[in-house]
């Protein structure tokens, strides 16, 4: 098993002040403004990876960044959260996602087969796994290993979030969703998943 890191960060971009991507593989999500990668347009609400520069098509624009790295970011503004986690062969998917819940919708406990993290862009969501319940709110953050049985359950209004995994390659496309009690797939599944990033990847052991 080799070791790494995932990390997140909110930037704030000017047409000053671009972001550029350093070693690792990387993925965007624009909450705010515009911007362009590789002479792209992103809009808001979208997501995307990125190698190359990441630039404000405007005054001023705001996103999550997601990165994948051998070692410890340096310490940097906009950092929100970084994790390390195992991984034991050389090749993964980076998936960036985001999943919706109406008001009061359940994802019943299940796991996924990586890491990744999470960052709540809309209402509130319970999250209860084994080792407690958390509510989050917009703006808050967590983490989730591999394997790791978890309920999410939203607040009274509607709610979503951004996340970013590490995945094997037989995922490639498909869901990454297992429920732990196989009685809950007769239960009511509301939550919709939003693809933007499904990108096969080399984790290079440092």
């Amino acid at each position: 098993m080799n070791e790494y890191r995932i990390s997140l960060y909110r930037r704030h971009l000017t047409p000053e002040t671009p972001l550029v991507p350093g070693p690792g593989h990387h993925a965007i999500w624009l909450s705010a403004g515009h911007v362009s990668v590789d002479d792209t347009a992103i809009e808001i609400g979208e997501g995307v990876g990125c190698a190359g520069p990441v630039r404000a098509e405007g005054p001023h624009a705001e996103l999550l960044h997601f990165a994948v790295t051998r070692t410890a970011p340096a310490e940097a503004d906009g950092a929100i959260m970084s994790e390390r986690f195992s991984w034991d062969t050389e090749h993964a998917l980076l998936r960036l996602d985001q999943v919706s819940f109406p008001p009061h919708a359940c994802a019943w406990r299940h796991i996924h087969p990586g890491p990744g993290i999470r960052c709540l862009i809309r209402g509130e969501l319970e999250i209860r796994t084994d080792h407690g319940v958390q509510m989050m709110r917009r703006g808050d953050a967590w983490y989730e290993p591999a394997n790791n049985p978890v309920q999410a359950t939203a607040g009274a209004q509607d709610a979503a979030f951004v996340r970013a995994m590490i995945l094997p390659l037989e995922y490639h496309g498909e869901p990454t969703l297992r429920l732990v009690d196989p009685a809950d797939a007769s239960r009511p599944r509301l939550q919709q998943n939003r693809r933007f990033v499904d990108q096969r990847i080399r984790l290079r052991p440092a």
